[in-house]
């Protein structure tokens, strides 16, 4: 009896597959959360004053009569069957560093809810994870100021949050991402700007936490304010100056990204203050600087809508893409999307390779657009060396089941590209098999490998928490799934 019973656990536990895990997204990270826990700080800057908010994140703002203005509900990331810049190499030099092009991402329909099976490839032996760290795979916390702007120069409030670089030492330079929202998140409660900034966060985390994120919100539109700069995209650039006066911030390596109207003000503040600017990612903007093209025609550029938005129209996007081609721009990237309507953030903040592309920007080097794709999952050996990444896995997946002891233990599977099979093989030594798998910095589990890899499809088993192996596991699906 007590091997039926035992028999009819393990059929029921194997009819308890999980879904291939791409098919379970809800963002990158599977929680809507804020990036980071922030951690009230003062600050030295004399023109900056504390405030306290506790609003919740859910609440909308939207301006009547205003083409921008959109709801702030959590949505749901769309997956894409291509990225930007074609991948192979650990450096790459896009086609946009030598011409203007267009790429294109379409939201893919529906997703396979079993693990996948290749009959042109057989599994190899079950590694056996020897251990397994106590990871979260959250990104390390960094401090946040959550501070209010008073402007001196033209009388303007400005709530912002400025987050910190991990570890920071003011004998450093430090890069700074300045993040403009959209409609939907005007107010002054300081805390609806980051509704959409948190894919930046769950995505590309160990990237942006390498410099200072300046999150401002305003609660009217972003205009300029002429030369004088009174209004509250004009506050945005003292504050962005005062920022700089007060940390250590290096001036070449100034970056802007902005949704919705945050985009119309991102293609303002490229056109009218450009030479600040080392790079900039308008996402489904408008075409409010078609006349100044000429201005941003050697700005680096990454630019992000989706033909069928609803909200702003794919076509402002696109014939600024073409004046800025026309003017002979050669540094900017059109990514075209198709799904994703005037949600096109989904996608262009959850890109790990134009974050990649856009933190190796810098403005004393216009027109040399190599950089290095940072990876997000790594295999290493003992002696840290990365032996493969995301780039050389096709999919991966996972299946829960109980072990021979009765042991609730997951089987991570890896399906390998031809490559990161031949990768794989040659970091087998012989000597020292021992491998560690790492969530950006953040070491998961520890493997001695039995033997040389003989098949593609790669495949271990320990005892993990469902909760944090779901998590990893969606993010570095959803990255595979949206690159090329």
């Amino acid at each position: 009896m007590d091997k039926q019973k035992h028999l009819l656990k393990k059929i029921i536990t194997s009819a308890i597959i999980l879904t291939m895990l791409a098919s379970v997204m809800a963002g990158c990270s599977g929680k809507d959360k804020e990036p980071t826990l922030p951690k009230d700080a003062a600050t030295t800057a004399s023109q900056i004053t504390n405030t306290t908010t506790n609003a919740p994140a859910t609440t909308t703002s939207t301006t009547a009569g205003d083409p921008t203005s959109e709801t702030t509900s959590a949505t749901t990331p769309q997956s894409s069957a291509s990225a930007t810049v074609t991948k192979g190499s650990q450096t790459k030099l896009p086609t946009s560093a030598h011409t203007m092009t267009t790429t294109s991402a379409t939201k893919p329909t529906t997703k396979p809810t079993t693990a996948p099976t290749d009959d042109s490839d057989e599994t190899n032996s079950v590694e056996k994870v020897t251990e397994i760290f106590d990871f979260t795979c959250d990104f390390p916390d960094t401090e946040v100021k959550i501070e209010v702007y008073n402007d001196p120069k033209n009388g303007k409030r400005l709530p912002y949050r400025l987050y910190m670089p991990a570890n920071y030492d003011p004998s450093k330079k430090y890069p700074v991402l300045l993040v403009l929202h959209g409609a939907g998140e005007m107010g002054n409660n300081n805390s609806l700007q980051l509704h959409n900034v948190k894919k930046i966060f769950e995505c590309n985390g160990d990237i942006v936490s390498q410099g200072f994120v300046l999150c401002p919100q305003t609660d009217e539109w972003w205009a300029l304010g002429g030369s004088q700069l009174t209004g509250k995209l004009g506050s945005v650039l003292h504050l962005l100056e005062e920022v700089q006066n007060t940390y250590s911030c290096d001036a070449d390596r100034i970056y802007v990204t902005g949704l919705s109207m945050g985009g119309y003000a991102t293609w303002d503040l490229l056109a009218n203050y450009g030479h600040l600017f080392a790079a900039g990612m308008p996402v489904c903007g408008g075409n409010n600087q078609i006349g100044n093209a000429a201005a941003m025609k050697d700005i680096p550029l990454k630019i992000y809508h989706s033909k069928d938005d609803g909200t702003l129209p794919f076509s402002y996007s696109e014939d600024t893409y073409n004046a800025i081609v026309a003017a002979g721009g050669k540094m900017a990237e059109f990514i075209v999307l198709d799904g994703y309507n005037h949600n096109a953030w989904d996608y262009a903040y959850a890109d790990r390779d134009a974050f990649s592309w856009l933190y190796a920007q810098k403005k004393s080097t216009y027109g040399i657009d190599s950089y290095e794709y940072v990876p997000y999952f790594t295999v290493r050996d003992s002696k840290g060396n990365v032996v493969i990444s995301e780039e050389d896995v096709r999919m991966m997946y996972y299946i829960g089941g109980y072990d021979e002891n009765e042991k609730y233990v997951i089987t991570l599977n890896m399906m390998l590209t031809d490559s990161g099979l031949s990768k794989l093989e040659k970091a087998y030594t012989g000597k020292s098999n021992t491998f560690t798998v790492y969530w950006a910095n953040e070491k998961l589990y520890t493997y001695t490998a039995s033997g040389a890899p003989q098949s593609n499809i790669f495949a271990m088993v320990g005892i993990f928490n469902d909760e944090t192996v779901t998590k990893f596991y969606e993010t570095v699906n959803w990255i595979l799934e949206n690159r090329d």
